[in-house]
């Protein structure tokens, strides 16, 4: 019996041995260290601003970027200006840009898509950045047009969809067709066409080895309107002389002339690339056939 108690005696000490080295065991054993916090998700972008676009607005976008904090990626800085302008009003490339216009006053503001390897970056950031602007109807006059142009507002007369295109027939048209065809400018511009006029002027100027002649055509001798302009390619010798009745053969350009005193901007057709040959006798086609 008491052999028995003896060996029981020591399988109880031999088993609180234990625990205690297991519970030293694992008081001596360093802490597991804490997992870090898992980072919030990025705040969701601004939805686009979807009401009436107004000056006070297109001029509130001067705080959109702070550019001594560096650069801005591009999806983010969009998302800001659509958020203070709504959807760009017209997209030129990599340029986006917002304009309205309100009365005699028209604002406008841009912002430019750019590489950013090219500026320390990786991806597309937010590159030229215009400070927003208002112009007045005497304000300067190419900022306005520019303005004017963003908001849609195309200078020239209204085109009209019934109005006629080139010959079919690559016939020659008359100076004053040639003139009045801005109502169709879309189905003129860029097409190669002939004009029958007379010479009124030849103008050449040069630089370095390369030099450019433009000859002003008129419908007549005594014709008072304005001229027509043949820009003759680089090079190209002129064999008209004032006087001259030619044909005048070049493609259709629609330049934008602006007056430096009212701002106003008007469209004028011309022939580029033009070349010119003697006219046989009769009349191109249109007036005064």
């Amino acid at each position: 019996m008491k052999r028995t108690l003896f060996i029981a005696a020591l399988a109880t000490l031999a088993l609180a041995g234990c625990k205690k080295k297991e519970g030293e065991a694992t008081k001596d054993k360093p802490a597991e260290p804490a997992k870090p916090a898992e980072p919030a998700p990025p705040a969701p972008p601004p939805p686009p601003f979807t009401g009436a676009l107004t000056i006070e607005r297109v001029l509130g976008a001067d705080q959109l970027f702070d550019r001594s904090k560096g650069n801005v990626a591009w999806a983010e800085g969009l998302a800001r200006a659509e958020a203070q302008l709504g959807k760009a009003t017209k997209v030129d490339g990599a340029s986006y840009q917002w304009a309205v216009i309100d009365g005699d006053d028209c604002a406008y503001y841009e912002i430019e898509k750019a590489d950013g390897t090219k500026f320390g970056a990786s991806g597309d950031i937010v590159g030229m950045v215009q400070k927003p602007m208002k112009v007045a109807k005497d304000g300067p006059a190419m900022n306005r047009a520019e303005c004017q142009k963003i908001a849609g507002v195309e200078p020239g007369p209204p085109e009209d969809p019934n109005a006629a295109g080139p010959p079919a027939d690559g016939s020659p048209v008359t100076v004053d067709d040639f003139r009045g065809l801005l109502p169709a400018r879309s189905k003129w511009k860029g097409q190669v066409v002939k004009v029958r006029g007379h010479v009124k002027g030849v103008s050449t100027s040069s630089s370095g080895s390369d030099k450019w002649v433009t000859i002003q055509l008129l419908a007549a001798a005594d014709d008072t309107n304005p001229t027509v302009t043949c820009a003759m390619a680089t090079n190209a010798e002129a064999t008209a002389k004032i006087g001259d009745e030619v044909i005048a053969t070049g493609k259709v350009e629609i330049a934008e002339m602006m007056s430096m005193g009212s701002g106003e901007v008007r469209l004028e057709p011309k022939l580029v690339e033009c070349a010119t040959e003697a006219a046989p006798a009769g009349k191109g086609k249109g007036k005064g056939k």
